[in-house]
């Protein structure tokens, strides 16, 4: 049964797998679980039903947030760099 949430316990293997199926991850974390949990951490995502699930709307806007940052900055330097 679909219910819009991620079981904390669960959110590194979606982050694993979002990593190999997309370019949504902008960082190399290839399963090192120190970097994975850095990773997740900076997300910031909010949790519920005391810390055991993450609302799937709430990583998307997180993860959309921090990929459209990232585009950003390398469309930004790829400017600067065809300005040189």
């Amino acid at each position: 049964m679909a219910t819009g949430y991620i079981k904390v316990q669960d959110f590194e293997k979606f982050i694993s797998d979002l990593e190999a199926e997309t370019e949504m991850i902008t960082q190399v974390l290839k399963g090192d679980t120190k970097y994975m949990r850095k990773f997740i951490s900076n997300l910031q995502v909010p949790t519920y039903d005391m810390f055991q699930h993450y609302y799937f709307q709430d990583v998307l806007s997180m993860l959309s947030r921090k990929y459209i940052g990232h585009r950003y900055v390398i469309e930004y330097l790829q400017k600067l760099e065809d300005l040189s």
